[in-house]
């Protein structure tokens, strides 16, 4: 009987790679890519001397190109910013939104990508860094419309659903029309590969406003940015490391789903009946790494044998050292192996902040707006 792969992604955060990492190599001096390049390849070792009897990392490291050429910024406020949201580095990375008045959302319109300085941008970093590699990937994080109304919105946006929902509605509208734009004109300029649709604050809603508000805007720009792609499945809907049971039946509305992911304790077996074609990735809490081994096991074990295809374990923070990594590949190897399956293991080797250089050292307490001049984020040569 031939192995199943289970496709396993491991990511860490910045606080990660700062303990375990820099304690040992120099932190980058600018933003640059000479200097991501320089820690792109000590990374590589890195991974080797603690894990490389699990195939992870390179003993003697020398090609760079993968993760060092993906453009991304603004991380989960990509469509905030476009819409008028300042950001502000903040000392743990990422980025702070400034939320927007009720007045300012009233006159929101929608922002095609290509009249915008950011997306000059884009462009400009697509020339620099095909020039480097020979080819740019596209890597941002292009979350579904509830969750981008409350990065521009704030918590304010639990009080509108209740009793401001006109205004809400015309919010996911303009989110909507400029997430479907700015997928065409990416689509121009990139080989993409999905359509992420991050949808965790549907968790914090319930089912029932998520019909009523945001279903059919995922719907929309699954149909809408069907003619980008050459296949049928292409969206991602990412329901973070919460249970998806009670948004199952209304994610199946949904066309083109390429994967949906939720925590190890969804039914995945009834998630399989209800959206068949569609693979599940399990979403391992960083948590989890607390339990005991056995513990752990059982849970990896358990969602293999219902059907899970792929795994999601990110954002493992410094609560899981280097021994605890090493302890969750053992597992990993020992249930595969165990249930006849191959784990395709990729640690990931930056985190989204350092990619966007998302830390006052490098970016100042200044706050960005999408008017200001697109040369000023660009790396140093």
């Amino acid at each position: 009987m031939q192995k199943k792969d289970i496709i396993i992604t491991i990511s860490f955060m910045a606080r990660w790679w700062e303990k375990h990492f820099y304690s040992k190599y120099q932190k980058p001096l600018v933003a640059s890519d000479d200097e991501f390049e320089r820690v792109h390849l000590q990374r590589l070792r890195f991974l080797f001397e603690n894990f490389g009897e699990f195939g992870i990392g390179e003993e003697h490291p020398e090609k760079v190109g993968a993760y060092v050429n993906i453009i991304m910024k603004w991380c989960l406020d990509w469509i905030p910013f476009l819409l008028g949201v300042k950001l502000t580095c903040i000392e743990e990375g990422f980025w702070h939104p400034e939320p927007l008045t009720e007045d300012e959302i009233k006159k929101l319109k929608p922002v095609d990508l290509a009249d915008e300085p950011f997306g000059q941008w884009i462009l400009g970093r697509k020339e620099t860094l095909e020039k480097r590699y020979g080819k740019a990937e596209f890597g941002q994080l292009i979350e579904g419309s509830i969750n981008a109304a409350y990065r521009i919105r704030g918590e304010e946006i639990y009080t509108d659903l209740a009793v401001n929902k006109d205004m809400v509605k015309h919010l996911l509208e303009v989110i909507t029309e400029t997430v479907i734009m700015n997928y065409k004109f990416l689509a121009g300029e990139f080989d993409l590969e999905e359509v992420f649709l991050a949808n965790c604050t549907n968790n914090h809603i319930g089912p029932e406003l998520y019909e009523e508000m945001g279903l059919e805007n995922d719907i929309r720009i699954a149909k809408e940015t069907a003619p980008l792609f050459n296949k049928e499945r292409f969206i991602y809907l990412h329901n973070c490391d919460y249970k998806a049971d009670n948004l199952i039946d209304l994610y199946k509305n949904i066309p083109h789903v390429l994967r949906l992911d939720g925590s190890d304790t969804t039914d995945i077996e009834r998630m399989k009946k209800a959206m068949p074609g569609v693979n599940f990735s399990t979403f391992l809490n960083p948590r989890l790494m607390k339990l005991p081994p056995a513990e752990l096991k059982q849970r990896f074990s358990s969602a293999v044998e219902r059907g899970s295809d792929e795994f999601l374990i990110a954002n493992l923070d410094t609560s899981a050292d280097i021994g605890t990594i090493r302890t969750l590949l053992k597992i990993i190897h020992e249930s595969c192996e165990e249930l006849n399956c191959n784990p395709e293991i990729t640690v990931v080797p930056f985190c989204e902040d350092e990619h966007e250089w998302a830390f006052p050292e490098y970016q100042g307490n200044e706050p960005y707006h999408c008017k200001d001049d697109w040369h000023r984020l660009v790396p140093k040569p």
